[in-house]
């Protein structure tokens, strides 16, 4: 990754942070994405669970009809460096699934 995509990754980051730090912004932010706080927090605390595991998989499929999830899930691949991870339409959910388990995960 070169310098200008690091730099544009923490400006992200950091834009993200200062979002979710107020309880205003934040119910903004997810009254556009049609999250609800509790489910985001629900997902946050099985990723964060999770992130010891991450190495295991070789590719992750994001299903969704939100541009927005699809485009952060692209954007959070890269802080997986073992990991591919490529956003699907619903309607390709079989193609999806075919996609992630046509690899070996690294590892193994």
């Amino acid at each position: 990754m070169g310098e200008t995509e690091t730099n544009a990754d923490a400006l992200a980051l950091a834009a993200l942070g200062w979002t979710l730090g107020d309880g205003a912004r934040a119910e903004r932010l997810l009254a556009l994405t049609g999250l609800t706080p509790e489910a985001l927090a629900k997902d946050l605390r099985y990723a964060l669970s999770k992130v010891g595991e991450y190495g295991r998989f070789a590719r992750g499929a994001i299903v969704t009809d939100k541009r927005w999830l699809a485009e952060i899930s692209e954007f959070a691949g890269r802080f997986f460096p073992n990991t591919e991870i490529r956003a699907f339409e619903p309607e390709e959910h079989d193609a999806a699934l075919a996609w992630a388990a046509s690899v070996e995960p690294l590892g193994r």
